[in-house]
């Protein structure tokens, strides 16, 4: 394979390792948009609670992890998101750095990252499963307040 389609491909593949990380930040996003939605309900007219959408929106892989771990008991998710971080930052800040510095002198070393690179992807998609897992317990949450409330109101009725 030629030098040059050799880096395209593995520039198409750092995209795509990058990919299941951009996931992650999503879901993290929807997860505390949720929770914040479901703790302004309950602490609606009792106590204020002003967090705008707008400081977490646009925010770093980090922060909305600490942002998840406030609203998160899932230690084990928890740990596994801050390991993805660090392959996240890897991936977009570090990764072609290190392939390019090898792709000539080394090929046998810039092929070994190439497989790492798969390897950060599948454990991303991992991660991607996992946290959609999360929030289904968010939304199973939901699901079972609204079943109480409305037994309460059809038993008022």
């Amino acid at each position: 394979m030629s030098s040059i389609r050799s880096q395209r491909l593995f520039f198409r593949r750092v995209g795509e390792a990058l990919s299941p990380y951009q996931l992650v930040e999503a879901i993290l996003k929807i997860y505390v948009a949720k929770a914040h939605l479901r703790i302004r309900r309950t602490v609606a007219g009792k106590v204020p609670f002003n967090y705008p959408s707008s400081e977490y929106e646009n925010a770093a892989l980090g922060q909305l992890i600490s942002l998840f771990k406030r609203h998160s008991n899932n230690n084990p998710l928890i740990t596994r998101l801050k390991a993805a971080k660090e392959k996240r930052n890897y991936i977009a800040h570090k990764i072609i750095e290190d392939y390019m510095h090898h792709h000539e002198k080394n090929p046998k070393i810039a092929s070994g990252i190439s497989g790492k690179l798969k390897k950060m992807q599948s454990d991303g998609y991992d991660l991607v499963e996992d946290m959609l897992k999360e929030l289904r317990v968010l939304d199973d949450i939901d699901d079972a307040v609204r079943e109480v409330l409305a037994k309460h109101e059809n038993a008022s009725s």
